[in-house]
């Protein structure tokens, strides 16, 4: 968590997750886990649009995703934060109730 303070108060600004590990479970769907205990499935084939994400079309260039300084990261310099795919995964997750 990023803390900001002052002398008269402290402010929480921003509550940052971390990625304890990240497994390709189907096509661009991955399983996810958090340092902060949640786990699931996300399906990223909606959320890769636009020109950096365009070579992620081809599933084989998808799978080839490494973890850099946090992030979840391709070769092309394409990423996606742990707070988006955390949000991402309290999102779908919401939407199968």
């Amino acid at each position: 968590m990023l803390v900001l303070s002052n002398f008269k108060h402290t402010t929480k600004i921003l509550e940052i997750s971390s990625f304890l590990g990240i497994v390709i479970a189907q096509d661009y769907q991955l399983w996810i886990k958090f340092d902060d205990g949640k786990s699931g499935q996300i399906n990223l084939e909606d959320e890769i649009w636009g020109e950096v994400f365009e070579p992620m079309k081809d599933i084989n260039y998808f799978k080839n995703f490494k973890i850099e300084n946090d992030t979840l990261s391709w070769e092309n310099e394409a990423d996606l934060a742990p707070d988006f795919l955390c949000e991402l995964l309290n999102q779908q997750n919401n939407d199968k109730k």
